[in-house]
Order: C-alpha cells, then sequence, then structure tokens
C-alpha cells in the first residue's frame, strides 16, 4: 500500500473510516498520542468527510479475568471500554463525539449506520473485544468496512501487529495514512540515513527480546550502542557479572562472545536496593546476591552524556531505570535534562514508558524542534529493523 494522504475530494461527502490508537493509561486527559490524531481529524472536518468512525483499543482484554462474552462481543470488559474517551475527544475535536456502545454483529449496528444523517465523528467500542480483531479476520474487516467509503490509518504505534483494522480492512476499502503516521516514517527514515554517519542508539526498557534485533542490526551502523535499563542486567550477566535478585530476561543473547564491546557500552556501576532496603551506588563488579539493579549509576550516567556529545544524531527507546519508584528514575531524568537544554543534536525518542518519562519530567520536549517523539515503541523498533539490512 502506499504511503499517501488522501486528497480532499476522496473524502468530501463520504463515510471515513479512520484507525487511531488511543491506548494509554491516561484516559482523562489530552496526551501526546491523542494530540498526534488531531491534524488528520481536523483536515477530515475541514474537507467535509460526511463521518468519520473512529477504530480503536485499549489494553488487552484476553488476558485479563474480568473479560467475558457478552452481547456478541467476544471479550467484553467494561473497565476497557472506550466510552471513557468520549468526553475528552469531543474536547481535542471541538466537535461532539457520538460512542456507539453496541457489538458490530449486532441488529442495532445495521439499523443505526443505515440512517440518513450520522453525527460527524462516531468512536466504536474497543477494537479488541472482538476475536476478529487480532486474528485479521477479513470477515470481520468486511463487517466494518460496511459502514465506510474510506479507510485512514493514524495508528503508527500498531503498524507492527497484522490485525484487522490495519491490514484485512485495507483489501476492502481504498485506503490511505494520517499526516502522523506519515511523520513517523519520515523521522524514522531519517535514522536510517544517519546510520554509521554520528549515530547513537540508546537501549533501556526491560524484555531483551524486543530489543535484541535492533541491537543487532545498528551494531555495524551506528557510532555507539548505549544499553540501559533491565536489558542492561541481562548483558552484564551474560558477561559474568552477578545480578543478583535484578529483574534479567533468561533469553540467551545471540552471538554474544562475537558481540564489539567496544561500540556497545554496558553500565560501569549501578543504584541498587540491598537486602535492607536501602538504596546503594556499587560498581557492576561489586553487586551481591541479594542486590536489586534498579537505576545507572552516577559514572555511567555521565558517561552516557559524554557519549552523546560526541554525537549529532540520537535515537532513544526505553527508560534506563525503574522510573515507577522515582529513587530510580535519576538516569533517565538526567538524560531527558540534558536533552531539554541540548539544541545542537538531533533526536527520535520512542516506546510507551519514554512517552510517561518525558510527560512527567520533561514535557517542554515534545515541542522541542530538534527532537521528535513517535508514537510507537515496539513499532519504531519493527519499523527500524524491518528497512535496515544486516
Amino acid at each position: 500500500m502506499d504511503l499517501k494522504l488522501p486528497t480532499a475530494s476522496q473524502i468530501k461527502g463520504k463515510r471515513v473510516i479512520i484507525r487511531l490508537d488511543l491506548n494509554s493509561q491516561e484516559t482523562d486527559k489530552i496526551h501526546y498520542r491523542l494530540l498526534s490524531t488531531q491534524k488528520t481529524i481536523s483536515f477530515l472536518l475541514k474537507n467535509k468527510a460526511k463521518t468519520i468512525v473512529v477504530l480503536a483499543h485499549l489494553g488487552r482484554p484476553e488476558s485479563d479475568k474480568h473479560s467475558f462474552k457478552i452481547n456478541q462481543f467476544d471479550l467484553y470488559n467494561e473497565k476497557l471500554s472506550l466510552k471513557i474517551f468520549k468526553g475528552i475527544l469531543s474536547k481535542l475535536f471541538k466537535t461532539k463525539v457520538f460512542f456507539f456502545k453496541y457489538s458490530i454483529f449486532s441488529d442495532k449496528f445495521d439499523k443505526y449506520f443505515n440512517a440518513k444523517k450520522l453525527p460527524r465523528i462516531i468512536l466504536l467500542e474497543n477494537m479488541r473485544f472482538y476475536l476478529g480483531e487480532d486474528n485479521n479476520d477479513i470477515n470481520f474487516a468486511k463487517r466494518l468496512s460496511t459502514i465506510g467509503d474510506v479507510f485512514i490509518d493514524e495508528a503508527f504505534s500498531v503498524c507492527h501487529r497484522k490485525v484487522a483494522t490495519n491490514t484485512a480492512i485495507t483489501k476492502l476499502l481504498p485506503s490511505f495514512f494520517g499526516f502522523n503516521y506519515l511523520l513517523e516514517v519520515k523521522n524514522l527514515d531519517k535514522v536510517l540515513e544517519k546510520s554509521k554517519n554520528d549515530l547513537i542508539v540508546i537501549v533501556g526498557g526491560a524484555k531483551i527480546k524486543d530489543k535484541t534485533e535492533i541491537i543487532m542490526k545498528f551494531i555495524n551502523k551506528s557510532s555507539y550502542i548505549l544499553i540501559g535499563g533491565g536489558i542492561a542486567n541481562s548483558f552484564i550477566r551474560a558477561a559474568g557479572f552477578e545480578v543478583g535478585r535484578s529483574y534479567f530476561d533468561e533469553m540467551p543473547i545471540p552471538n554474544f562472545n562475537k558481540l564489539d564491546f567496544n561500540k556497545i557500552i554496558l553500565p560501569i556501576d549501578f543504584k541498587v536496593l540491598d537486602s535492607n532496603g536501602s538504596t546503594k551506588y556499587k560498581m557492576n563488579s561489586d553487586i551481591s546476591t541479594t542486590d536489586r539493579i534498579l537505576d545507572l549509576g552516577n559514572l555511567t550516567i555521565q558517561q552516557f552524556i559524554n557519549y552523546v556529545k560526541k554525537s549529532k544524531f540520537i535515537l532513544w527507546n526505553g527508560p534506563l531505570g525503574y522510573i515507577e519508584d522515582e529513587r530510580f528514575s535519576i538516569a533517565t531524568k538526567s538524560l531527558l535534562e540534558f536533552i531539554k537544554n541540548d539544541k545542537n543534536r538531533k533526536y527520535v525518542l520512542g516506546g510507551g514508558e519514554t512517552l510517561d518519562s518525558i510527560a512527567q519530567m520533561a514535557p517542554s520536549i515534545f515541542k522541542q524542534k530538534n527532537v521528535f517523539v513517535s508514537t510507537g515503541g515496539g513499532a519504531m523498533l519493527w519499523y527500524l529493523s524491518k528497512k535496515l539490512k544486516n
């Protein structure tokens, strides 16, 4: 599918189905992911789309014990209902948003959407309430496609998942992309252009299986890769260091003994929680069996910033410590503070927890001209991994 916006004539007087990503714990305020949808919705309203039908998801109903089959939903869960977004979307889009609470397989669905006049914006219930969504079911997509003339994908953060509302539906309707989706692609392509040319990659977060491929692919395409977060625990454990009671991933690191550790930079010290519940700074060679590694130490923080200063282009995905506890958010906050005051380098930042960190610790970064904040985490890494050649 070509990466292009619809023209004004392609949406005028049409029913437009748009896939957004509303997925966030912040359901009571206009956060960054919501703001990223505003330009496309405004474009549709300005160019007189007849009706805008919003598809989105929230949470993972299949893994929640409170989800159950009812009223032709496969996995209904009241606490994951999108009804909670009705008010905030109305405020963001400056027009009333109608929430359709019934299943798309109910008689009320046909009756409602066969009406001659519909509201300008209609929000459907959580797409993950249907098994057909994750299964990329063409029949599920056909049911959705009956209420639209055009489809727009404005959910870059879900692009790495082949689901009905970004894949199957594109086989049934003329399909396009939104402004933010294309902006994401443009900025990530810049990362690829800068590969091995003043590029530093910073990788944090917890699960190494989500980050291994991007680390391996960037080894020969960047100046340095700085490793923090829970992933660092996995790396130093593989190197033979004690990690105590710290989180680490059992998944083996491919070809670990062949990696170039002149380019892959591991922490030299950490902030730990000891068996008495006290915080201490320790070198990576001094971790005891009862310690929990929860943040980078001051030496490593300064070391990482010094590496950043050597580069002109930085890609960062994932926090550097256990940011849920303020005591262990120092490394992440320190790097964000540096970025906030740095106007000489270009940054691409991504990942759900990274977005949360920016919102809490340095919100001005969202508006900083030399920083692009991606709405995707796994999607950002997937896109880069897919396009990078070994």
